[in-house]
């Protein structure tokens, strides 16, 4: 994915999309992607974790290719729709496939860490491609980055056909609706699991950053390169990787480091549109980005650590659902409040600013809000006990 994004959205200005409505074709992928994910997550854990992951890789090998042929709104809708049931089948079956085969090897103690190497390896990935395509459109034009990032999918796709094994399925198979009914009662049996997704639902404000930075940049280096940006940018990925994987946090008192990073994710996202120049605004980001990439693998513990095996796939795909319902609300309502603005930085920063400050007014509701600092116990439910 990191191959194309340093090029999105100028590609898309590029063959006349308006930034109005590249907030409405984001809306409309995240649409697509909540619609997908319970489906998805139902068939990993009912058929087969793995199989669901090479269906999700070879899915994301044509829509990403496909997207460098795209002529316009419909086109590009097209490819971001097929991204989205892409993502959709990789969501719930990828971590739970990877946490049921560290527990099968007897590696379950070491998830965060392993958690964290692969936020470090993600980060790495995507600042590589990221640079790359940053490179190709140089000389080359936007569309050769879409190419190139869909051979990496088709990459992907042939090691999950080699290396994917079963030691990562559940281990004891449900049918498809035990594991939403089950994954359903979970939710509903633990304060901790629901203030979770409610943590997922309010990082959708920071998502105007993923569309609109590479326009900022590029105006603010008046239209040059945008590849040390990146390097910075996912260099702060890698780095609260890192972060994550030397700091210890006791098993099941994860959410007030949580809310920490989620507010220096918020404050340095709001603080970007107030300076000049070109560093200080950069800073900012190098801070959004650390809060943001320490976030993913330590929520993703947190939710984990409190989910059974047999409908691990589902429930991720549960609470993807439910997370991503405020992703499509949040890009909807940027949609329609902004769409009368003339495009322009002052219209970037307007959103970024107002979208950031409702971030760090969720972040306070989380804090009176947080769980028990008392671990939860692990919710077995009648579905699963029962089989």
């Amino acid at each position: 994915m990191g191959c194309h994004a340093t090029i999105y959205s100028l590609f898309l200005r590029d063959i006349g999309i308006k930034q109005d409505q590249i907030s409405a074709l984001n809306s409309l992928f995240w649409l697509t992607l909540i619609l997908s994910e319970l489906p998805t997550g139902m068939l990993a854990d009912g058929k087969s974790r793995a199989w669901s992951i090479k269906v999700g890789f070879l899915l994301m090998s044509f829509s990403i290719g496909g997207y460098g042929l795209a002529q316009g709104f419909w086109s590009a809708l097209a490819a971001e729709a097929l991204i989205a049931v892409a993502l959709a089948f990789l969501s719930g079956a990828e971590q739970a496939w990877l946490v049921d085969a560290l527990e099968a090897r007897g590696l379950g103690h070491e998830l965060k860490k392993v958690y964290a190497q692969n936020a470090i390896w993600s980060a790495t990935a995507a600042l590589t491609g990221g640079f790359l395509s940053d490179l190709l459109a140089q000389y080359w034009g936007y569309r050769l980055g879409w190419f190139v990032g869909g051979v990496f999918m088709s990459a992907g796709f042939v090691l999950a056909l080699v290396c994917l094994g079963k030691q990562g399925e559940p281990k004891k198979r449900l049918t498809e609706w035990q594991a939403l009914k089950a994954s359903v009662a979970a939710l509903k049996a633990s304060p901790a699991l629901i203030w979770a997704v409610a943590a997922a639902m309010s990082l959708g404000f920071i998502n105007p950053f993923n569309h609109f930075w590479s326009q900022f940049f590029h105006g603010r280096l008046q239209g040059g390169s945008l590849g040390w940006i990146w390097i910075v940018v996912y260099g702060s990925c890698a780095l609260a990787g890192v972060i994550i994987k030397c700091v210890s946090f006791v098993r099941g008192r994860e959410a007030g480091a949580i809310l920490g990073l989620l507010f220096l994710t918020a404050a340095g996202y709001a603080a970007i549109g107030r300076f000049d120049g070109v560093y200080l605004p950069l800073l900012m980001v190098v801070l959004h980005e650390v809060g943001r990439g320490a976030y993913m693998p330590l929520a993703d513990v947190f939710v984990q650590r409190r989910i059974e095996s047999n409908f691990r796939a589902t429930y991720g795909s549960l609470h993807s659902f439910l997370g991503r319902m405020g992703n499509a609300v949040i890009l909807a309502g940027v949609w329609y409040f902004s769409r009368s603005l003339p495009d322009g930085e002052e219209k970037i920063l307007s959103i970024w600013s107002a979208t950031g400050g409702m971030l760090l007014i969720a972040v306070l509701f989380l804090w009176f809000l947080r769980p028990s600092a008392k671990p939860e116990p692990l919710v077995v439910t009648t579905a699963s006990s029962t089989q």
